[in-house]
């Protein structure tokens, strides 16, 4: 795929699609999601990004209303924020398929956040992107655990088990069990059996 210069920096192309013959009378707000969904996989966000300006119909930047044509060439952009972090630093990894993978979070780093060290940056260093046609370009952690908590962290690798995980927490059948050691005596007024 071609890169794109735009004043000094150079912009990678993440994927392109030309448009086949058989599709008229639609908008670029409405073909895009068909086409770049594995990508941005959503409505909104293909919506967002129109406005910053990371598609291109035949080298021009495509509008939300930009009419769509049989042999049009478009591209999807990537963004500095679409640039993808990633941290080398190993984690367990437990289970991993095509859809989701479960990692041991070790104590004292972060879920998420604006850090570079962050499990969700890690998990680039340490799982393999799905084949699967709903893939995430980036797999995602599906629950939050405390930066000093260690334990099991599910990640899905695919829209459909983001959405199908998240339902899951969502739905109390997927719930999570706390164990903690301490030292001393623990005063406490509730009564513990």
């Amino acid at each position: 795929m071609p890169n794109i210069t735009f004043g000094f920096s150079i912009i990678k192309t993440i994927h392109s699609h030309t448009v086949p013959e058989g599709v008229d009378k639609i908008r670029f707000q409405d073909y895009a999601p068909k086409i770049f969904y594995r990508y941005i996989p959503s409505n909104s966000g293909i919506k967002k990004a129109i406005k910053k300006g990371r598609f291109l119909a035949d080298g021009e930047i495509a509008q939300t209303g930009t009419w769509v044509q049989k042999g049009q060439y478009l591209e999807l952009l990537e963004s500095s924020e679409s640039q993808d972090k990633i941290y080398e630093f190993p984690l367990k990894v437990l289970f991993e398929d095509e859809y989701m993978a479960a990692v041991m979070k070790p104590s004292g780093i972060k879920v998420s956040g604006n850090s570079i060290k962050t499990v969700a940056n890690a998990l680039l260093y340490n799982l393999a992107v799905s084949s699967q046609p709903d893939f995430l370009a980036k797999p995602t952690p599906v629950h939050r655990l405390d930066s000093a908590t260690s334990g099991i962290l599910l990640i899905a690798k695919t829209k459909t088990a983001q959405i199908e995980l998240g339902k899951q927490f969502e739905n109390n059948l997927l719930q999570k069990q706390y164990c903690a050691i301490v030292q001393g005596e623990v005063h406490s007024k509730v009564k513990i059996d």
